[in-house]
């Protein structure tokens, strides 16, 4: 056992709007620093890295696509991605 986990559901939170949002970094962005700063983004609520392309995969929870718009957008400016690709969860799990 490597610990337990509470899982929150985002929606409980106004976090209706889920996605999948892929990350290739800019050249010479360190990838750890990426990964710790991206980990501290309230939207962000998992953080992959992976080999190939792209170098992150983000999982997010926002209130709405303007904060979807504003998280892209520090993920640019601040945060060193080079290019986001950003897939919209329309359902997760089996359906009901």
């Amino acid at each position: 056992i490597t610990g337990f986990t509470a899982l929150i559901d985002p929606a409980a939170g106004g976090r209706r709007l889920e996605a999948l949002v892929g990350v290739t970094l800019a050249r010479g962005t360190d990838s750890d620093q990426f990964a710790i700063l991206a980990s501290k983004l309230e939207p962000v609520t998992e953080v992959l890295h992976l080999s190939g392309s792209p170098d992150y995969q983000l999982r997010v929870a926002c209130r709405d696509t303007a904060e979807l718009d504003a998280l892209l957008r520090t993920l640019r400016n601040r945060a060193g991605a080079e290019d986001t690709e950003t897939t919209i969860v329309l359902r997760s799990g089996p359906p009901a």
